[in-house]
């Protein structure tokens, strides 16, 4: 559940069902993807966040691959965790655990001040329910909350210490319970809130805590607590007062109204050394933690360490760009020659021989038939100008510039676009032209792959703010998802007819013929036209696929040299594959609405991600001094 799809669609859906019955559907569906072996791989396809090793740090001598972790009050029930940490997660948050009955309680949402109401009290989750829960291992640290005032904390504290990292002590001091947990080898975290303050200083003195769970919470009545936006300043206030009380060593948690990346960055650098997101992940979206971990990758991580990657200076041809980069310009001048084929002879010298057809045999046949494979052969050559301009760009300012996601687009894409050369192949035509031009090809795709991919240069920087022009992206990005998906899906519809039927009904009304017909007229007419027809289908596909991947990890602030490839090719494509369908007067409405719809889908996500991916963002003179201020150049 990206960002993209969550902020658009589902979210308002869910906001229009109750919260319990929201929460038990949205992580259902996300557990279930997060188990099942095919879900782990969507999941990681639709850009999950792959954990850098320079996130990792060591506080109270645990281990944690990412600073941000998941609140208990989000998915109390951990039914969603592991496709959660797929997205940043580096530890988690249990509880408040109890051994006594439990009751939930009701869940209120309010939207326009971003927080949830939790009535009678904060839900709390069984020990019967934990111990279920922490029997399979997990791959990140776990704390549980434990409540000091609950006489069952002793029993839950025997019970779960073999199964969790440490406990977070919530509502007074217990030395009791803090030398039982010690006594379990357990970290022992004391959860500090505006009216348990004054504690901190005795705690600090007797070192007998590993670290403090710092806790903002919105104005509210006790009866019914609530979490949400408006509790990060009192958070922020106590982090600040906290660190300068106890100094630099123990550690502090920071959790309450992280709603955007910024809050997470600024807790952090306010002295927090690890953050808690909850209610932020209800309205912000599933991303969030990805975003606040791509903050600190971007603005605290330095390369003050020896380079394990190749040095700058290395000959073009030893690098993966280079061939892929060729790749894009052999594409690109091959669909300049299929177009200037196609409104010339449209046939081949090669074709003619193959099928026993001249030009003039062909016009005899059918006197349309040269106009339906013109049509063709300018649509093959469209798809092809499109592809060889994104691959280009992708080479050019992707991968060379270490964006490796860019390096993986153009192997998966071109894959596709090889294999496809293989379809048309079952009618017994050999297009010895094709073959020579695709075996040259995928010389520069192997090449490619066993070259060497560049070190990642400056790191692009984070969105702090969920801001407006962010917001539109996400509609901008979600049309353009659909976009790649419903290509590939068209490429996948047009192979199976040219393997097959080759031929649609809006063909056949075009020429005014039949199936037929066109066998008897002449038995190798159909492979002819079945070779365009893969061959053109295998080229949607690929185009489809680069489309796909490119919205799903190429959508980033400043990337206007993506936003300029993807309207570029996708205009250039659309208004040739326009232009002929009217010249030949192949315009039949069933036939034209999905080019009008492709091209109405590209343009308006265009426009609606224009000012995200088009705005440069670079870093103050201010932005250096504290790492939050950005300032925003010109408009391209």
């Amino acid at each position: 559940m990206p960002d993209w799809s969550y902020r658009t669609l589902f979210r308002p859906a869910l906001f229009q069902l109750s919260p319990e019955t929201a929460r038990t559907i949205a992580f259902s569906v996300m557990g279930h993807l997060g188990r099942s072996w095919w879900g782990r791989h969507v999941i990681e396809f639709m850009g999950h966040f792959k954990l850098d090793p320079q996130l990792e740090s060591q506080h109270s001598d645990l281990t944690f691959v990412s600073p941000v972790g998941l609140g208990c009050r989000l998915d109390p029930q951990l039914s969603a965790h592991e496709a959660l940490a797929k997205f940043g997660i580096g530890f988690i948050e249990l509880g408040p655990v109890t051994a006594d009955p439990v009751r939930k309680p009701k869940i209120v949402l309010h939207r326009a001040e971003e927080e949830v109401e939790l009535s009678p009290c904060e839900e709390r989750v069984s020990l019967e329910a934990a111990r279920s829960l922490l029997k399979s291992p997990f791959d990140v640290p776990v704390l549980v909350r434990v409540l000091a005032d609950d006489p069952t904390t002793h029993k839950v504290i025997h019970e779960l210490a073999s199964q969790v990292e440490g406990f977070i002590l919530v509502g007074g001091a217990d030395q009791q319970l803090i030398d039982l947990v010690q006594q379990h080898n357990c970290k022992v975290f004391f959860h500090l809130r505006q009216e348990t303050f004054e504690l901190l200083a005795a705690f600090n003195d007797t070192r007998s805590i590993d670290g403090y769970v710092v806790e903002g919470f919105c104005e509210s009545k006790p009866e019914s607590p609530r979490i949400g936006k408006s509790s990060y300043p009192q958070t922020l206030s106590l982090v600040e007062m906290a660190r300068e009380k106890i100094g630099q060593t123990p550690t502090i948690i920071a959790t309450g109204g992280i709603h955007e990346p910024g809050d997470g960055w600024q807790l952090l650098e306010s002295g927090a050394d690890l953050v808690l997101v909850d209610s932020g992940m209800v309205f912000s979206g599933p991303g969030l933690p990805k975003r606040i971990n791509e903050a600190v990758l971007s603005y605290r991580v330095t390369p003050d360490q020896p380079s394990r990657l190749r040095p700058t200076r290395v000959r073009p041809a030893q690098m993966s760009w280079f061939w892929t980069l060729l790749l894009g310009i052999g594409l690109f001048c091959g669909g300049v020659l299929a177009f200037l084929i196609a409104i010339t002879r449209v046939v081949l010298p090669y074709d003619e021989a193959h099928s026993g057809l001249t030009r003039a045999d062909l016009l005899a046949i059918n006197d349309k038939l040269l106009d339906f494979m013109q049509h063709d052969r300018v649509t093959l050559a469209a798809t092809m100008l499109g592809l060889g301009i994104i691959y280009l760009a992708l080479s050019w300012q992707g991968s060379r510039g270490g964006h490796h996601w860019a390096y993986k687009t153009i192997i998966s894409s071109a894959f596709i676009g090889f294999f496809s050369f293989f379809l048309f192949l079952g009618f017994g035509y050999f297009d010895p032209f094709h073959a020579f031009v695709t075996a040259i090809m995928f010389q520069f795709l192997a090449l490619a792959m066993h070259s060497d991919l560049p070190a990642v240069k400056d790191r692009p920087l984070p969105e702090l703010t969920n801001d407006a022009d962010w917001q539109r992206s996400q509609w901008g990005q979600l049309l353009m998802v659909v976009h790649g998906a419903t290509l590939i899906v068209a490429g996948i519809v047009i192979c199976g007819f040219g393997v097959t039927t080759v031929f649609i009904e809006d063909d056949l009304n075009f020429m005014e013929t039949s199936y037929d017909e066109i066998c008897f007229a002449n038995p190798m007419l159909l492979p002819l036209v079945a070779h365009d027809r893969a061959t053109f289908g295998g080229m949607t596909l690929s185009t489809g696929l680069a489309i796909l991947m490119s919205a799903l990890w190429g959508f980033r602030r400043g990337h206007r040299w993506l936003w300029r490839a993807l309207m570029m090719g996708g205009t250039i494509c659309y208004v040739m594959t326009l232009w002929i369908h009217w010249k030949v007067g192949y315009v039949s409405q069933r036939h034209m609405i999905p080019v009008y719809l492709g091209i109405a889908m590209l343009w308006t996500s265009g426009c609606l991600s224009y000012k995200h991916l088009c705005t440069v963002t670079h870093k103050s003179e201010e932005q250096s001094d504290n790492g939050l201020e950005t300032t925003t150049a010109d408009l391209v």
